[in-house]
């Protein structure tokens, strides 16, 4: 994945993360799987056609960097934890981009330039047709 900033932020994040020593296998198996969380629901989410999935997949990396994120807290890795920030705010403006996306465009036209998906239409569509909004309904 080239020039996504986010997807590179978080592959950096993981591979500083596997650097940590943690003697408590639970702590460690849990810290290990949330890291990779990050990383793996970026990468899957970009992948997706939907703002909708990629919006789903963004809020999953966000709760498992929140739980990374606490759990640098608990083993007092300050430095990470600030390294862990800057992740935070990338994904964080991801996300709501694509939430003001969704906003914006909503269509139900079959194959919909915009967002390629059948049985959508744009919002300016449905509201200067009373007759089509009453059907969708």
């Amino acid at each position: 994945m080239k020039n996504f900033r986010t997807y590179d932020l978080a592959l950096d994040f993981y591979q500083k993360c596997q650097k940590i020593k943690i003697k408590n296998s639970i702590v460690k198996n849990q810290f290990e799987r949330a890291s990779l969380s990050v990383v793996l629901n970026i990468a899957e989410g970009s992948g997706k056609l939907t703002t909708k999935d990629r919006r789903k997949f963004y809020s999953i990396a966000m709760g498992s960097l929140r739980e990374t994120q606490c759990l640098l807290k608990i083993l007092k890795e300050e430095f990470l934890l600030k390294n862990s920030d800057k992740l935070g705010g990338y994904l964080y403006k991801l996300i709501q981009n694509l939430v003001r996306a969704s906003d914006t465009h909503r269509c139900l036209l079959p194959r919909c330039l915009l967002c390629q998906l059948p049985e959508h239409f744009h919002i300016r569509f449905r509201l200067a047709s009373p007759s089509l909004n009453q059907e969708k309904r």
